[in-house]
This record gives structure tokens, sequence and C-alpha cells, in this order.
């Protein structure tokens, strides 16, 4: 598994970072976990890095609905990046 984008500031500190999945399904509530647990491992990462998850086949309502709460977690689809 690995982190697909880490976007950092001036000083080298992780302002955000980004798994993509590119399959034909949405992406569940059960994906979050994986930026979560890779997260650590990201040089200069503080814990207050946004998350970004991109998906070619959208989202769950469940996380769609979670992300809605959660300011730090950006959910993108094709139809976001090319409208």
């Amino acid at each position: 598994r690995e982190v697909d984008v880490v976007a950092c500031d001036g000083e080298g500190t992780p302002g955000a970072f980004g798994i993509g999945k590119w399959t034909s399904k949405a992406v569940d509530f059960d994906e979050l976990t994986l930026p979560d647990r890779l997260a650590p491992a990201i040089d200069g990462y503080n814990g207050q890095a946004h998350r970004y998850l991109f998906s070619r086949a959208g989202f769950s309502p469940r996380l769609v609905t979670h992300a809605a709460s959660d300011p730090t977690l950006h959910l993108v689809t094709p139809a976001d990046i090319y409208p």
C-alpha cells in the first residue's frame, strides 16, 4: 500500500495527502482506514494534514455523510477535476 499524493508547505511539513482508487465500485467507509494507517509513515506528518480520497466510481452514501462532518476529509471524483 502506498500514499499516492503528498503536498508539503515550504518547510516540508505535509499539509495534505491522498489515496486514489480507480475501481468500478464506489469507495466505502472501510477505505478511510487506509490513509489513517499510512499517514504516520509520511516524513514530517504531524497529524494535522488534510486527507483526500480520489475515486473513479464515487463514494458510498455513508462515507459522503461522514466526510460532510469531517473538515479534514475531502472526497474527489473525476467530475470534480474535469467538470
